[in-house]
């Protein structure tokens, strides 16, 4: 890694730097994990040695399932579509960059993110159309992806045969990696190597599973994208889960699909890594950019989203590449032509971040309209008046309508709410009441907005979050040791600052709304990495850094992350309890083809290989539904059980463990409880239900068990001389 030559003496500010360095360390170290209380990362460095051991590759078992290098054979296949994938959208971005005449303003590496970046969005956009026009079709798909790589290809071969002579030159030159590259990009590779086959095996993760996957599979099995009125979150924005659709429908296959789905958003993470350097670079220097990038990569969060199909990864990456496009913008102002267009391109990209969720309109398009009408005040002097600021701003305000607007319109023909189910009480929406509403709100609103409680909540952002590294926040305060560079950084801080505020007060303060400030706080912290290194402290920032990147890559390996059976057998994987939940495993395997189950209290069904009909715990109930009328009166037998058949309903399913999770926090229908099902029983419509799983009550916590105690009484049963809950059992509706 280039770095300057180490002052010859210590300053005071690098005094204070590395003692607040040190400091810090010690306390995120000594800190007890968020998830965990009872245990602190110095208790769990112990276990270190033995996770990276496990780390080596070889044949046996993980989780009783055989695992070897000879199962990574048909991931190959898997990897190949995925690049398809991006080598399309890296095709589309370039083209659509040659079609702006943008393409010879920035670095190459500039242009390969914002290739990738604008394509990525573009795949979205157009499997989002096709989609809604019944136009699913995989050769479709693998036909126009097929065309824009030929077409790219030939073009660029073009340009390089225009300069022939000077592309010899460069290649003829022995290329040969700088000696203090070397360790870097060895640690960037295997952080991005274990993302890989983490992303590579099938999700375990409840939202993935009941929306994040879910709603593609719906619309891949019906061939259209329609409204999925069971499941709320899928009218929300979907940028992602539209490449998770994609990788679908060149498979032929949802659950393969899926898995080329989330190997495509991994590639966010060094996508992100390229625009954090790129900024780096702009702004301060190659080297503070290189630290940046392992501190974002090394980041056990980086992991996390990358190797689960959450959405956060691609947001962490359009907010950054959003940066760079403004930053392009901002520093060709005077240039018109490039200026307008770039305008355009930056408010696509900041749209495409709230394209992958609604949060991204607060972390990401407000943000950068203010910094982009602030740029216009600013550079509207007495020179510049001629510029057309007002077309910049409707370049701008265009390219992110033509990043979000297309779902926005979406909800808007499908419930007449374009943010849809946001904003009811404006808005309006179909298929949507003040109960559900009241019942979304409580679940997605802070609990309060005291401000003695931000302290804390702060130093769980900082420290406690179980995936956060130490390397953000023991260096970011030491970018200000840049002198030269003190009015970026503080805008940077700022910028940090309002990301911070804002997921306090707009969002319900989940750990995953806060990662979009991950990018920004790399960004500072690896100026404040090179600041130390460039002083005779740099033994200082150079084991602060190795000990933290040991640490967080044994925390990646370990079952703390997520699924870590990197060489285990897909297939025997995906038929396991370990991916399938118990109700659905069991029916899996008894229903026929021509059988279709009412999962009741189960939204975890993105497993299930059979006909299915179900409602997320924010939807109307399909059981309360199908048996009362819309005054709440139960309906008739003859009703009930025509709306059952009506549906092709033949199992009913109940997860009376989800239930009780529902009820201890977003609330469920009170319609849904034992004697409701009894009453079925009664009527000769539903059969003796037959358990599947329990758990015994002594082990629930004290509110479970007073709610078990006042609703669910009903299935308490002796097992084992003990007392227990019936948390899954089916029924058989009765012809």
């Amino acid at each position: 890694m280039t770095a300057e030559p180490p002052s010859s003496s210590f300053r005071p500010a690098i005094i204070v730097g590395a003692f607040w360095t040190l400091l810090f360390s010690w306390l995120f170290y000594d800190s007890e994990l968020q998830n965990s209380p009872s245990l602190t990362r110095w208790e769990f460095w112990q276990n270190i040695p033995f996770l990276l051991f496990d780390l080596l590759p070889g044949s046996g078992q993980a989780g009783g399932l055989p695992t070897g290098w000879s199962y990574f054979a048909p991931r190959h296949w898997l990897i190949l579509t995925a690049a398809f994938i991006a080598c399309a959208a890296w095709s589309i971005g370039r083209l659509a960059l040659r079609g702006l005449k943008l393409t010879e303003v920035s670095t190459r590496l500039e242009r390969f993110v914002l290739s990738l970046a604008i394509g990525y969005a573009a795949i979205s956009l157009l499997t989002l159309g096709l989609g809604l026009t019944g136009l699913l079709n995989g050769l479709l798909f693998r036909v126009l992806f097929g065309l824009v790589v030929l077409v790219e290809l030939g073009l660029t071969a073009k340009t390089l045969a225009k300069n022939e002579n000077s592309h010899k030159a460069k290649i003829s030159e022995p290329w040969i990696l700088p000696y203090e590259l070397m360790m870097p990009i060895a640690v960037i590779g295997t952080f991005l190597a274990c993302m890989l086959l983490g992303a590579l095996l099938p999700s375990i993760d409840f939202d993935v599973k009941e929306y994040h996957l879910q709603g593609p599979k719906e619309w891949y099995l019906a061939g259209q994208i329609t409204f999925l009125e069971h499941n709320v979150y899928t009218s929300f924005p979907f940028l992602t889960e539209m490449l998770s659709l994609t990788g679908m429908l060149l498979t032929g296959d949802w659950f393969f699909g899926a898995l080329v789905g989330k190997t495509v958003l991994m590639t966010f993470a060094p996508l992100t890594a390229a625009a954090i350097f790129c900024l780096a670079k702009r702004w301060f220097s190659a080297a503070a950019g290189w630290w940046a990038v392992i501190i974002f990569v090394t980041t056990p969060w980086v992991y996390r989203v990358s190797i689960i199909a959450y959405t956060e990864g691609a947001l962490m990456c359009y907010l950054a590449v959003t940066l760079l496009a403004f930053d392009l913008a901002r520093t060709q102002f005077i240039n018109v032509q490039f200026a307008k267009k770039m305008w355009l391109v930056t408010g696509f990209l900041a749209g495409s971040a709230m394209a992958c969720k609604y949060p991204g309109l607060i972390s990401v398009v407000l943000p950068m309209t203010v910094a982009a009408l602030f740029v216009c005040v600013k550079k509207w002097t007495a020179e510049t008046k001629s510029v057309p600021v007002f077309k910049y701003a409707m370049m701008f305000i265009a390219g992110g309508a033509l990043a979000i607007g297309p779902w926005l319109l979406k909800n808007t023909a499908e419930t007449g709410n374009p943010v849809y189910p946001l904003a009811w009480s404006v808005f309006g929406g179909d298929d949507w009441n003040a109960e559900l509403q009241e019942k979304w709100k409580d679940a997605h609103s802070p609990s309060h907005h005291s401000l003695s409680a931000i302290p804390h909540d702060l130093w769980n952002v900082v420290s406690k979050s179980d995936y956060q590294s130490v390397l953000l926040f023991a260096f970011a305060p030491l970018a200000f040791l840049a002198i030269d560079r003190r009015k970026v950084i503080l805008w940077l801080w700022i910028y940090l600052l309002w990301l911070f505020i804002s997921w306090w007060v707009f969002t319900h303060r989940l750990d995953r709304f806060w990662l979009p400030l991950i990018p920004v706080a790399c960004l500072l912290a690896g100026v404040g990495v090179d600041q130390l290194w460039k002083s005779r402290a740099k033994w200082l920032s150079f084991v602060i850094v190795a000990i933290a990147v040991v640490f967080n890559l044994g925390l990646i390996v370990s079952t703390r992350t997520g699924l870590n059976f990197y060489l285990a057998d897909i297939e025997t994987l995906a038929e396991s309890s370990i991916i399938q939940p118990p109700g659905i495993l069991t029916m899996n395997q008894s229903l026929d083809a021509h059988e279709k189950l009412l999962s009741v209290g189960e939204a975890n069904v993105f497993d299930a290989r059979f006909r299915l009909a179900y409602n997320t715990v924010f939807d109307i109930s399909l059981l309360e539904k199908w048996c009362t009328s819309s005054d709440g009166e139960w309906l008739t037998e003859t009703e009930i059980r025509s709306n059952l058949e009506s549906a092709g309903i033949t199992h009913v399913l109940v997860n009376w463990s989800e239930i009780l999770r529902y009820r201890l926090t977003y609330r469920y229908t009170d319609f849904v409880i034992p004697e409701s099902l009894d009453r079925l029983i009664d009527m000769g419509i539903l059969s003796t239900p037959e358990p599947l799983t329990f758990k015994f009550i002594k082990k629930m916590s004290e509110n479970e068990q007073r709610e078990v105690g006042e609703k669910l009484s009903g299935r308490v049963k002796e097992i084992q001389g003990e007392s227990g809950l019936i948390t899954n059992e089916v029924y058989r509706v009765i012809p």
